[in-house]
């Protein structure tokens, strides 16, 4: 007599493992930033790429550069149109570090 087990579970906690460890590698951060900085320019108008510039390095650093207020709430609102396709640990750094230092550079354009 054989028995078998469905693992369809542990099929899923694979891929979201394997999610989250590529979004937390070089590779996947930047492929998360690019994804990002494309739809904050097709929210703000910007095609000619002139308003915001967000972009990640192999050393996992940021750049980033906006014309204007508005540019930096697009790439806010970007952030949030994609935050639940992100994996856990990607997720907080979107959700917790970033929206602070845009806090900062939104202050910068008030002085």
């Amino acid at each position: 007599m054989e028995f078998s087990i469905k693992t369809k579970g542990f099929d899923k906690i694979d891929k979201m493992l394997a999610d989250m460890i590529h979004d937390l590698e070089p590779e996947g951060f930047m492929q998360w930033a690019n994804t990002i900085e494309k739809t904050a320019k097709e929210i703000c108008n910007d095609p000619d790429c002139k308003r915001i510039k967000f972009k990640a390095n192999k050393d996992m650093k940021i750049s980033m550069n906006f014309a204007d207020v508005e540019a930096i709430e697009c790439l806010k609102k970007a952030i949030k149109q994609h935050l639940n396709s992100m994996s856990i640990g990607l997720r907080a750094f979107y959700e917790q570090g970033l929206p602070k230092q845009l806090d900062e550079i939104k202050k910068n354009f008030s002085v």
